[in-house]
């Protein structure tokens, strides 16, 4: 591994450090911060080579000025290191020192291994440049109005509204909506939206013969099933806010394996996390989007309700409301990326939760993209918080957005 592939590995494992160590980084405001970074070392690189082109202006939101870089005179590494600590410090400002402390060790190690192999002027010019593209993609990320999201992920002035079918709070600690107003983030990819102009939710109903009540009896029989496989597969893909690295961090982690396992020169693999970010981003808004318009209700509320008041689920219910899953739509999303990449029929280990003592982390092996997928998207099943429909529906449309935002980004010029 040369020193530029060791400084976008070392940073992008630390960054799921990172999402697991801030307050507020939950799913939504993860997969933003994890667009930009890669982003912002996408286009560091595409100056150095013509294997890589450039976003600038190819993302249909706004644009932003790349400074000049005369590349004989900078050098890629120490563009990278610098791009990389400069995006995550301000990405992840909110972090504790430690954390923060842990992070400023990692660019002075490469800085350290840098200073030896590049003489001061190219040092100097290469930090310069740096720091001119990550001030400009910084202030460009001010402006799709999620910047400051984490530190308000709940909003005390919205209302949750009452009915039947709608969303209420739950337990664990009937926390407020999640970030209820995250629809109004601008999308990097124009038209995005109309993708999931199909998407429906169930048809609420409360007769014992309605798709809804024996959707709910599926979830409530799975619950009572002393499987462990169930249990395990719902903890692994859990990706709860500060637990893991929620599931954007999750699926960065399967990409840098997939990555060192077919041995993916560095710009494919820089190619391979912008997109990825890029999809999971615009993916997260849209589902958010839908999830605030549909507000239906979650299985241990119907169940709880009218089928068995003692209820619970595996894993914890999230504060926000059912339809689409947001694991599907991440999933389906990022299986349309890594397909592109890869093909669909690699086979692969994932060690994402090998070293976590609260759960059964053993690596899981998979025969093929899809087969990936689906086991994420099925896992809210086995949790008990998303009913089978909703899963089967998101994860169709998850793929259909990242199918549509990889041909957006290579056909937009």
């Amino acid at each position: 591994m040369d020193v530029a592939e060791e400084v976008v590995d070392n940073y992008m494992s630390y960054s799921r450090v990172l999402v697991q160590n801030t307050v507020g980084y939950s799913a939504p405001v993860s997969a933003r911060s994890y667009a930009y970074i890669s982003i912002a070392a996408h286009e560091a690189a595409a100056s150095f080579s013509p294997e890589i082109t450039a976003l600038h202006e190819r993302l249909s939101r706004f644009s932003y000025a790349l400074p000049p870089v005369e590349s004989d005179n900078c050098a890629l590494p120490i563009v990278l290191n610098q791009v990389y600590y400069n995006m995550m410090s301000y990405l992840f400002r909110g972090a504790p020192n430690y954390y923060l402390d842990k992070l400023k060790l990692i660019y002075d190690k490469h800085d350290r291994q840098l200073t030896k192999s590049y003489s001061k002027r190219v040092r100097k010019r290469s930090k310069v440049y740096a720091d001119h593209l990550t001030s400009a993609l910084i202030e460009w990320s001010k402006l799709d109005q999620g910047d400051e999201a984490f530190l308000n992920n709940y909003s005390p002035d919205f209302e949750i509204e009452s009915c039947d079918s709608c969303w209420v709070q739950t337990t664990p600690g009937y926390l407020p909506a999640l970030l209820p107003y995250w629809k109004k983030n601008k999308p990097f990819i124009s038209g995005v939206r109309d993708v999931t102009n199909g998407y429906a939710t169930m048809t609420f109903d409360e007769d014992s013969s309605s798709l809804l009540f024996r959707e709910a009896y599926d979830v409530y029989l799975n619950s009572e099933d002393n499987n462990l496989e169930f249990q395990t597969i719902a903890e692994y893909w859990d990706d709860g806010t500060g637990i893991s690295g929620t599931p954007s961090g999750h699926l960065f982690s399967i990409a840098q394996q997939l990555s060192a396992q077919k041995g993916l020169p560095l710009f494919d693999k820089l190619k391979l996390f912008a997109t990825l970010g890029i999809v999971l981003n615009d993916v997260v808004i849209v589902c958010w989007e839908l999830k605030y318009q549909h507000n239906f209700i979650r299985p241990i509320t119907y169940i709880q309700r009218l089928i068995y008041p003692q209820f619970n689920t595996r894993i914890d219910t999230p504060s926000f409301p059912e339809s689409p899953s947001g694991h599907s739509f991440h999933s389906g999303a990022a299986g349309a990326v890594f397909k592109s990449f890869f093909g669909n029929t690699i086979q692969f280990t994932d060690s994402t939760n090998m070293n976590r003592p609260d759960i059964i982390g053993d690596p899981r092996y998979f025969n093929s993209i899809n087969q990936l997928v689906e086991e994420i998207s099925i896992s809210r099943f086995y949790g008990g918080i998303h009913f089978r429909k909703t899963l089967s529906e998101s994860l169709l449309y998850g793929e259909k957005l990242g199918v549509f935002i990889l041909e957006k980004l290579e056909t937009q010029e």
